[in-house]
């Protein structure tokens, strides 16, 4: 979890700080330190985001406009992306809206999961992952339709029906035990904060 607040931290600020910052590189990382800011603590960074609406939302970074999305690789439906010390899925079709597309309906392949620590009987996993990585599957304007930053009449209703949270109970009951100790270890660093 530690190795991802800083990526969170840069995300947060890029999303809700940069509406008018124009970046020297297409790059939110290397230009992030560049976007002017204050320092903020915990009630502030708490009531900011409690007060936040669809339109206080950047959903795009203004540098960022990618004319391919990398949606998939190989016989996965989604990104396995492996770090130092395990793997986990990325979906990008349900971060459209934030690639400049039209945000629509996800399906259930989209949370397809792929979550492992590495361990010495992952070895075949980790190869199948690197092969599939040699096959990546690029979207475009054919398959997602023009660059718009939006969201479908589908997409909004189910989102306004809380249905969006609902599909997270759709993990297979044979998941749960891998998912029960992340669940703990999150409300123990979240009791931390």
């Amino acid at each position: 979890m530690r190795c991802c607040n800083p990526l969170l931290y840069v995300w947060a600020y890029t999303h809700f700080f940069a509406k008018n910052h124009m970046g020297k590189f297409p790059d939110p990382l290397r230009s992030f330190p560049r976007i002017p800011s204050s320092r903020k603590y915990a009630m502030v960074w708490k009531a900011e985001m409690e007060g936040c609406t669809e339109n206080t939302f950047t959903w795009m970074c203004p540098w960022f406009r990618p004319s391919h999305v990398l949606v998939r690789c190989g016989q996965f439906s989604n990104l396995p992306l492996m770090g130092l010390r395990g793997c986990i899925a990325y979906s990008p079709k349900l971060v459209l809206r934030q690639l400049g597309r039209t945000q629509t309906l996800p399906n259930q392949e989209d949370f397809d999961d792929i979550f492992f620590l590495y361990t010495s009987g992952q070895q075949s996993q980790v190869d199948t992952i690197r092969e599939a990585w040699k096959r990546p599957l690029y979207f475009g304007d054919s398959e997602l339709g023009k660059p718009q930053v939006t969201a479908s009449d589908d997409y909004q209703k189910w989102r306004n029906q809380g249905e969006a949270t609902n599909m997270t109970k759709m993990v297979d009951q044979n998941e749960q035990h891998r998912i029960d100790p992340l669940i703990k270890k999150i409300e123990i660093l979240e009791t931390q904060i």
